[in-house]
């Protein structure tokens, strides 16, 4: 079984060297990951590039934003298909013989969190794939740096909705973190109207437990 304490939390990488260009998916400053439009010089009064007084490239994202090229990295894609199949085996595994006591489910469960979370990342069209077709819903607890986009964390006294996860690295110092939405008004009214972020550092997120409801795919074996 998967030591969850030692095991990576974030298993994205960023290709090494590689040029950025329109449709690519690029880590940002913000360690967010967003897919490129285009790549330009700073634009003259551009909100982003003004006052860039060195001229740096910069890389238009499809949400509108805007980040120094050399403050980006392209998200390595080459484990795509490789991840497809782990997210088949693992919800094969977990919705066949769902038993949280059983060191291989719990094992599958962890395989399914880094498979997805280098998905949403890496290619967000295959999990909308996966995910458009039949699925149950499963409760269980797991470390909260395992914590999927998607999932519906309980927290707070009320349920999130997960938006997006990750793990960043700010003076060395590793911090989990998720941005999440409150899924019903009650639990708006209870925390925040608006998306908002929580986070944590990452060694307590690697054993703090959590429970959240996740939707599994039923997939054929």
């Amino acid at each position: 079984m998967t030591d969850t304490t030692t095991a990576h939390p974030e298993p994205l990488a960023r290709a090494a060297a590689a040029p950025l260009t329109g449709g690519d998916r690029a880590v940002c400053g913000d360690d967010r990951v967003r897919t490129v439009a285009c790549i330009k010089q700073a634009l003259t009064g551009h909100p982003v590039c003004a006052g860039d007084p060195d001229g740096f490239a910069w890389a238009f994202m499809t949400d509108g934003t805007a980040w120094r090229l050399d403050h980006c990295g392209k998200v390595d894609a080459s484990r795509i298909a490789e991840a497809r199949t782990a997210v088949r085996r693992a919800a094969t595994r977990i919705c066949t013989r769902p038993d949280p006591d059983n060191a291989a489910w719990t094992e599958a469960v962890i395989g399914l969190s880094e498979a997805l979370r280098y998905l949403v990342k890496a290619d967000p069209d295959t999990v909308e794939e996966i995910m458009s077709g039949p699925s149950r819903v499963l409760a269980m607890e797991i470390p909260r740096a395992l914590v999927t986009p998607g999932d519906f964390l309980h927290a707070f006294g009320v349920r999130l909705h997960v938006r997006d996860t990750g793990v960043r690295t700010d003076r060395d110092e590793a911090t989990w973190w998720a941005d999440v939405l409150g899924v019903t008004d009650a639990d708006r009214r209870c925390t925040y109207r608006e998306p908002w972020t929580i986070s944590l550092a990452l060694g307590p997120a690697l054993w703090d437990t959590v429970t959240v409801e996740r939707r599994i795919p039923c997939l054929p074996a």
